[in-house]
This record gives C-alpha cells, sequence and structure tokens, in this order.
C-alpha cells in the first residue's frame, strides 16, 4: 500500500494547491515562472487556464500530495513543464552561462507543508514525476534549488540537499543559484 495520495493537478483539484510556507505567497497566483499575463482575469483564473492550456498539449504539469488516501487535503504541490514555456527559468540559464536545454523540463515549485517536512514528501513527489516524465519520454529534468543556509519559506523548491540525494547534479558548481539536473 503507497504511503501517500499523489494525484494530477486538474480544474477539480486546482483550489487545492497549498500555500508556501511564506504567507507572501499563493502557488495558485503565481506567475514567476511562466512570466505571462493577460491582464484580463484573476490571477487565480489566469494560472487555472495556464494548467488546462498546457495541459491539453503536454500533459499534467502539476500533482499534489495527501497524506493518506482518504484524505480531503493534499499537504504538498510540485509544478514542472518544459523548460521552454517557463520564461523565467530561461533567463537563469542565460545569467549562469549555461545552454538552455531545448528537450529539457524542469521542476519550478515544490511546496510542502511545515508539519510535513523532512518525512519524505518531498522525495516521493519528486520520484513520481520523474516516473511521470521519464514515461513521457522526456530525457532530462532541471531544478533550481537553494544554496544551503537560505530561508526555505523563500524557495520555490527547496534545499540542493534534496535533489542531491536523488540523483541531481550541479551544473554551476560554486554559484549562489545552482541549477540541478538529472538524467533520466
Amino acid at each position: 500500500m503507497a504511503k501517500y495520495k499523489i494525484v494530477d493537478i486538474d480544474k477539480e483539484n486546482f483550489e487545492l494547491i497549498p500555500r508556501p510556507a511564506s504567507q507572501y505567497f499563493n502557488c495558485q497566483e503565481c506567475f514567476y515562472w511562466m512570466g505571462k499575463m493577460d491582464g484580463r482575469l484573476n490571477q487565480k483564473q489566469q494560472k487555472r487556464n495556464w494548467f488546462a492550456r498546457k495541459r491539453a498539449t503536454y500533459g499534467s504539469l502539476g500533482k499534489l500530495l495527501y497524506p493518506k488516501a482518504e484524505a480531503k487535503e493534499p499537504i504538498a504541490f510540485i509544478q514542472f513543464a518544459p523548460v521552454q514555456e517557463m520564461s523565467t527559468a530561461k533567463l537563469i540559464y542565460v545569467r549562469e552561462r549555461l545552454r538552455i536545454p531545448k528537450k529539457g523540463w524542469c521542476i519550478t515549485c515544490l511546496t510542502v507543508k511545515k508539519p510535513w517536512r523532512g518525512k519524505g514528501v518531498a522525495t516521493s513527489l519528486v520520484k513520481s514525476v520523474l516516473k511521470d516524465l521519464k514515461k513521457r519520454g522526456v530525457e532530462r529534468v532541471d531544478a533550481y534549488p537553494m544554496p544551503k543556509n537560505t530561508n526555505l519559506s523563500q524557495s520555490p523548491v527547496g534545499p540542493v540537499e534534496v535533489w542531491l540525494s536523488l540523483g541531481f547534479k550541479v551544473l554551476n558548481e560554486g554559484s549562489p543559484a545552482p541549477v540541478v539536473r538529472k538524467r533520466l
């Protein structure tokens, strides 16, 4: 029996995306990575529409993790997409003097509610995404973690150590903004 229940984000469960630790952020309204807003709808509606539009092209671009099958509220959220769909991710490659991967995917957001941190939740969620992306034929996945001693409430995907433990390699050693990659 699985330890957690992991589901793809869709129109019905979009509203359940949990907020990150910082009170100043809301993943349901965030366009930091996409860099797109049409100005006509509220941000939450725009983000819901973005997920639906991109899902038609790429399949699911987000997952929710529940502590058990019958739980009503998720405790974690992850967002991922082709690098080409994430304008802020492309800027990171330019700034870090790295080549933008043409067919690469990236994990841009990973939120785990505070009481559940350190219990394997992030690891389970990332492994689920990697398995899903491998089935889709994706060959490499990047993420943009924070270096040690960073305020994790402001980190979109957590500390670099989590990613190294999952087999990711740092592409830009010594940088204050590490980019990590795993080949699938």
